[in-house]
């Protein structure tokens, strides 16, 4: 076990295998997920766990360049926009979400949360450590 990081191995192995520019989905619970892509489905209730939390403890252990989200969630989910701009340090790529849903298809992996709101997505992509 890992002291003071993510327990969830699965979620774990995708990020020590994300490499530079490839992507990573973190989801709500109804972004529809293609047949055979990898999912690390984290959902359990309704909110739980919320995408903020996954998103703080995934940008805890990865470096991250891009981050991609759907312009809808500006309108529709400010109080999701104001915690990706308060958080991530990296350009914030603002997309619709039917181009979010297709870019996602070549994500690595979906990371799918309990997160409830509208537009709850993100998609990370990876920068180098070094």
């Amino acid at each position: 076990m890992l002291k003071n990081s993510i327990l969830n191995s699965q979620l774990l192995e995708i990020l020590c295998r994300l490499g530079h520019t490839q992507t990573l989905c973190i989801c709500d619970a109804g972004l529809p997920i293609p047949p055979g892509n990898k999912v690390i489905d984290l959902a359990f209730l309704p909110g739980y766990p919320d995408i903020y939390s996954i998103i703080r403890g995934v940008l805890s252990c990865t470096p991250v360049e891009k981050a991609y989200c759907a312009q809808e969630s500006q309108s529709s989910n400010s109080a999701f926009m104001s915690f990706v701009h308060r958080e991530l340090t990296c350009e914030v790529i603002m997309i619709s979400h039917d181009t979010l849903k297709e870019m996602s298809r070549s994500c690595i992996a979906y990371v799918r949360t309990g997160e409830c709101t509208p537009y709850a997505n993100i998609i990370f992509q990876a920068a180098t450590s070094f």
